[in-house]
């Protein structure tokens, strides 16, 4: 009688190890994609805060040289209405691109900004009127510790328009 019992004993601690490594190997792989998601939301969160500071950083610019006619007409600095790739020049590779400027003291990523000239809005509609509100663009760009250009990752785009008084 006790031969039987120790056979049994053996198939049901079996059993018991069984259930117990499947519910370790399924723990296991929720805990992996729970840290796959949140290393993702991280770098999205970077990507969009190195965004936004690029922006802030181009209205600043812009703020800054705003009486500057010199400044605000560089090809370096501003550029013209941009209309390549159908107005959607920022879905291409910015490396490629003029008047792009990169914020240099950022460390979780890489922002990039591009400031574009749309349009001068005379004061009234007098012949020769030089003052008035121009209108810019900005495109900024955020890109994540992780980003890679071919592979993806954690990039953000953000766009805003700007006006100033400015005499043309």
């Amino acid at each position: 009688m006790g031969k039987k019992q120790n056979g049994i004993v053996l198939v049901a601690s079996l059993i018991i190890l069984l259930i117990v490594s499947i519910l370790a190997l399924t723990l296991g792989t929720n805990s992996i994609d729970t840290l796959r998601q949140a290393n993702s939301h991280y770098t999205k969160v970077l990507s969009y805060n190195t965004a936004e500071s690029a922006l802030g950083a181009a209205e600043s610019a812009l703020w800054n040289h705003k009486n500057d006619a010199t400044w605000l007409s560089s090809a370096s600095n501003v550029i013209t209405l941009d209309t390549s790739l159908n107005g959607y020049w920022w879905r291409s590779n910015w490396s490629s691109l003029s008047s792009v400027q990169t914020l240099t003291d950022y460390t979780h990523g890489r922002g990039l900004y591009r400031i574009e000239k749309r349009q001068f809005i005379p004061i009234n509609a007098k012949a020769g009127q030089t003052q008035g509100v121009t209108l810019f663009r900005i495109t900024s760009r955020g890109e994540g510790p992780d980003y890679d250009q071919s592979a993806g990752g954690g990039m953000t785009l953000l766009q805003s328009h700007y006006d100033l008084f400015t005499t043309n």
